[in-house]
């Protein structure tokens, strides 16, 4: 069953980061994720399409350092939705 970005970002992050944390990584991987994916949150993870992604790094061009950690973390994001047991991106198989 899919879930919106903004559950399964909360979800992660609650999985994989402490809240708690004064880890500075972290804390700029929560950033990243409510910051750049904010605009698509409402949306149902399973209906991204690379087009939402390409807007959100096309408005980082002018900052190339910026635009590749974001598209790290949201990478990492979004393979981590399609494993078991969270599968919030349905396989095509």
């Amino acid at each position: 069953m899919s879930k919106t970005v903004k559950d399964a970002r909360d979800e992660f992050l609650t999985n994989h980061y402490d809240p708690a944390s004064t880890n500075s990584w972290a804390h700029k991987v929560e950033l990243i994720l409510k910051k750049h994916l904010g605009r698509i949150e409402h949306k149902q993870v399973a209906e991204i399409t690379d087009g939402d992604i390409r807007r959100v790094l096309d408005k980082l061009a002018s900052t190339p350092s910026m635009q590749l950690h974001v598209y790290r973390v949201e990478r990492t994001f979004f393979t981590w939705c399609t494993r078991s047991p969270h599968r919030h991106i349905p396989s095509l198989s």
